[in-house]
């Protein structure tokens, strides 16, 4: 399952991105390495109703033994921890669909907008457990979050100088208001045993996502582009992890020196 954005509604605040050109990039390499079954969301597509819906309908078809890959590239941004899961560090991660305001104030209808499409880790926990479960201990999960401010997207207990490329978030933190929806959201569990899943986001959790120019003259995420290196060598998960985390090889630089992708892995 791919997602990406490039183009949000002029009213949401969000700067133009190349979140769909991503889509463009890899829908077809993993076609050609045997996936037969991918499911893209693009621009206005991805609303945070639509995503939810197709991981919900991922996790209803695949089955065990399977091996799935879950995208999203666009725009990354924290949100303000209400349930307390955080800890001192006061804010959850959020990847931002289409329809998600940047601030409550940034057009007219973004005015009495409290958060609510945003995609917090808190939700899209239960949303990959219930993938993680259904591949049972032989399946593999790849998940990529090609957005700033990344890390621990999944949630289980920079610089703005003209000579930069683009940015995929931004550090300024939604605040949003206690509301009984919010109050209730449960705190994310930890991942069952099973189907090995890994997670690898293009930054730190505190750090800028920095898009790259490829040799075609297109703009991609760097951690996209990363990925569709590696699909030319070769489709092991295990393998793409190593090498994501250490930028290796990579010549020239596709990620941005001060820019360090990360992992997780759950068994």
């Amino acid at each position: 399952m791919l997602v990406g954005i490039g183009r949000y509604p002029v009213y949401t605040g969000w700067s133009e991105i190349h979140g769909d050109a991503d889509v463009d990039l890899l829908a077809p390499a993993l076609k050609k390495n045997g996936y037969s079954d991918v499911k893209t969301l693009k621009n206005a597509q991805a609303t945070k109703a639509a995503i939810v819906k197709e991981l919900k309908a991922l996790a209803n078809r695949c089955k065990a033994g399977d091996k799935v890959y879950f995208h999203f590239s666009g725009h990354g941004q924290p949100v303000t921890d209400i349930n307390g899961d955080e800890g001192s560090k006061g804010y959850d991660e959020a990847i931002v669909p289409y329809d998600a305001c940047k601030t409550k104030t940034s057009r007219v209808k973004c005015q009495w907008y409290n958060g609510e499409n945003h995609l917090i880790d808190d939700e899209l926990n239960p949303l990959f457990a219930k993938i993680k479960g259904k591949l049972g201990a032989n399946g593999e999960l790849f998940i990529a979050i090609d957005a700033c401010y990344s890390d621990d997207m999944e949630r289980a207990p920079g610089s703005e100088e003209a000579d930069l490329p683009p940015t995929r978030g931004t550090n300024e933190k939604l605040n949003v208001n206690k509301t009984r929806a919010w109050t209730l959201m449960p705190k994310p569990k930890s991942f069952s045993p099973g189907a090995k899943m890994y997670v690898v986001s293009a930054c730190k959790s505190n750090e800028r996502n920095f898009e790259y120019k490829a040799k075609n003259g297109k703009t991609y995420g760097s951690l996209t582009y990363f990925i569709f290196s590696m699909m030319v060598k070769t489709m092991d998960f295990n393998q793409w992890t190593n090498r994501i985390t250490t930028k290796t090889p990579s010549t020239p630089a596709i990620f941005q020196t001060f820019q360090h992708p990360q992992k997780q892995i759950y068994k």
